[in-house]
């Protein structure tokens, strides 16, 4: 079993992105689809309100569990981005507390 997980600021629809989640997994070509495929979805706090989801799915071959890890996060980043759901990351700093740093 592979786990993937990732956070979102909790303002951000829990149920949309759970479903996104859900069909990257299932769109992942190393996920062995004869098992099922979770979605947990937790609070989260760290200097910020998060939400965090964990995606625990079944690989079809114990070679290539960082490639299935990758790809589900790929996908799940890809489609956050295309339909908005991620703040700029300014306004992550910001709330983090973070400093934004531009090359070396």
């Amino acid at each position: 079993m592979v786990v993937v997980e990732f956070l979102v600021p909790a303002t951000t629809d829990p149920l949309v992105v759970r479903d996104l989640a859900h069909e990257a997994a299932v769109a992942c070509p190393y996920v062995f689809l004869r098992k099922p495929v979770l979605v947990a979805v937790e609070d989260y706090y760290d200097k910020a309100h998060l939400t965090r989801f964990k995606i625990k799915a079944y690989v079809m071959d114990v070679r290539y569990e960082r490639l299935m890890a990758s790809d589900i996060s790929l996908r799940v980043k890809r489609e956050l981005l295309r339909r908005g759901l991620l703040p700029p990351a300014a306004e992550v700093l910001a709330q983090t507390g973070g400093v934004e740093t531009s090359g070396c």
